[in-house]
């Protein structure tokens, strides 16, 4: 479960004496590197109840900006590659680059990933605007995301 919260709602809940979330703190974590790339590793936090979590993040829900609304809800998840990865250049990313709601089929053989490609989720929101998570990182206007449906 990934959640993001603006850091002042979410250091309450980390911090504070009064917090039923943590229940021992700790300044090392370790982390787990599934893909062996720095940049993706997850960090484990056994010290954390996911349950407990869940419900008490519940109460600062509506401290959060629209954007972190939209970060935290369920839908599929965003591959980035750079042009030049085989997927990029495939003939199904051209034809889905319209902001239409077809989806077209990936031939594993080409670009190492399968499932199907869709330029939206539904809701219209990544047709050429992507807002940056990083505080002071300029947000993407020519986005030119596709979902991969597995």
């Amino acid at each position: 479960m990934l959640m993001s919260f603006g850091w002042a709602d979410f250091e309450l809940l980390h911090a504070s004496p009064t917090s039923t979330v943590v229940k021992e703190k700790r300044n090392t974590f370790h982390a787990s590197f599934p893909c062996n790339k720095m940049f993706q590793g997850i960090a484990k936090l056994p010290f954390i109840d996911e349950k407990l979590l869940v419900s008490t993040t519940k109460t600062v829900e509506n401290h959060l900006a629209v954007h972190e609304m939209i970060r935290n809800t369920v839908r599929q998840e965003k591959i980035f590659l750079r042009n030049s990865n085989t997927l990029a250049n495939n003939a199904a990313f051209a034809q889905t680059s319209d902001c239409s709601s077809k989806k077209l089929q990936i031939d594993p053989s080409t670009s190492e990933l399968g499932g199907w490609l869709s330029p939206a989720d539904g809701d219209g929101i990544s047709c050429g605007f992507f807002r940056s998570p990083v505080k002071n990182l300029e947000d993407i206007r020519n986005d030119q995301t596709l979902y991969v449906f597995s």
